[in-house]
């Protein structure tokens, strides 16, 4: 997910050349050699798409924790609108320290910025690499107090395994 930082930000697509925030898991995992049909946000959401365990909690610290998926209602008309992904703590450069330092991260593909988008266009604290308009784009997490996760979840690796071995 990290490598796809930079990305332009395509509604509907999938590749290198342009992905959204579905297409990015989806692009990941293909990279992956792992083959899934392409979903939208509000399908891998549903609880119907068996690569993806949803979670019971929805916490906004989690957020950021490695490879938590974040569902949200972007709209707020109760449909999932958009995902992003828990990278983890990452090396945060020497020159950010100590400010961002232990911050676990996302990677967001937003039609905006994921900063810019969430926070009414003010930055906010965390956001230590430059912010690219649409494109995919790397921050700290949990990293809005304005939009929350409506659910979480995680990719279950034991169904994929599984489809591998057809």
């Amino acid at each position: 997910m990290q490598s796809l930082v930079g990305t332009p930000y395509i509604l509907g697509g999938n590749s290198r050349k342009g992905t959204d925030c579905s297409g990015s898991i989806i692009l990941s995992l293909q990279e992956m050699g792992v083959l899934v049909d392409d979903v939208t946000a509000n399908e891998m959401a549903s609880g119907n798409v068996d690569w993806i365990a949803i979670l019971p909690v929805t916490n906004e610290v989690w957020a950021g924790s490695m490879g938590l998926l974040n569902f949200y209602d972007t709209k707020g008309n109760g449909k999932i609108t958009h995902v992003n992904v828990g990278i983890g703590e990452i090396e945060i450069p020497k020159v950010f320290a100590p400010i961002y330092l232990g911050k676990k991260q996302i990677i967001d593909a937003t039609s905006g910025s994921s900063m810019l988008c969430r926070n009414d266009g003010r930055l906010y604290l965390g956001q230590y690499n430059p912010v690219g308009e649409k494109q995919i784009n790397q921050t700290y997490a949990p990293f809005s107090t304005q939009t929350h996760p409506i659910t979480q979840g995680r990719i279950n690796w034991a169904v994929l395994r599984n489809e591998l071995r057809r």
